[in-house]
């Protein structure tokens, strides 16, 4: 073990290992951009398709393509379906939520 604390970390040597991690870091620079370009990082791909997230997920990538950072749903459930009742109080739900939020961008 100490000659090889000798080695790295002698009067001239030490240099030499510093540019030899200068240049391994260099030289291996492009491969770290192109591991980003083949990793895929969004919910689909850790979740199973069943769950619910990953079909949140896929109903916000087909029916919102406006480019938004931020999205919401409302959810309405009951045992047993909604009623004429809910389906109007989540129709006036809409409405409201479209009168204070102003749409900034083009309809898809």
């Amino acid at each position: 073990m100490r000659g090889l604390a000798r080695i790295v970390a002698g009067r001239r040597s030490k240099w030499l290992v510093i540019v030899v991690w200068v240049v391994l870091l260099v030289a291996l620079a492009p491969l770290g951009a192109k591991l980003s370009d083949e990793t895929v990082d969004d919910t689909q791909s850790f979740l199973p398709k069943s769950a619910e997230s990953t079909e949140v997920v896929r109903l916000l990538d087909t029916e919102f393509k406006s480019g938004e950072t931020a999205n919401g749903i409302l959810v309405y459930e009951r045992r047993g379906g909604l009623t004429a009742a809910d389906r109007a109080r989540a129709a006036d739900d809409a409405q409201r939520v479209a009168r204070a939020i102003p749409v900034t961008g083009k309809p898809t």
